[in-house]
């Protein structure tokens, strides 16, 4: 019985060392699109927050349209 454990423990594992990795680099892989996805859409919410607070900002009451500063009459 003890031979046969030992036999076992003995035998080549290049096999499962290659799922292994596999199974680590899909996980890293993983966690690095949920990472992505998370903060793009953090981003992209806090732009347009931004953005609204930008335009709803009044720097001043210029009246560009009716100033007559022209050559001319």
């Amino acid at each position: 019985m003890l031979s046969k454990l030992k036999t076992f423990i003995k035998k080549d594992q290049d096999g499962a060392v290659s799922v292994d990795w596999v199974v680590l680099t899909a996980a890293i892989i993983g966690l690095a699109v949920g990472t992505v996805i998370v903060v793009q859409t953090s981003t992209v919410d806090l732009a347009d927050r931004t953005s609204d607070g930008i335009a709803d900002q009044i720097v001043g009451a210029v009246d560009i349209g009716t100033s007559n500063t022209g050559s001319g009459s």
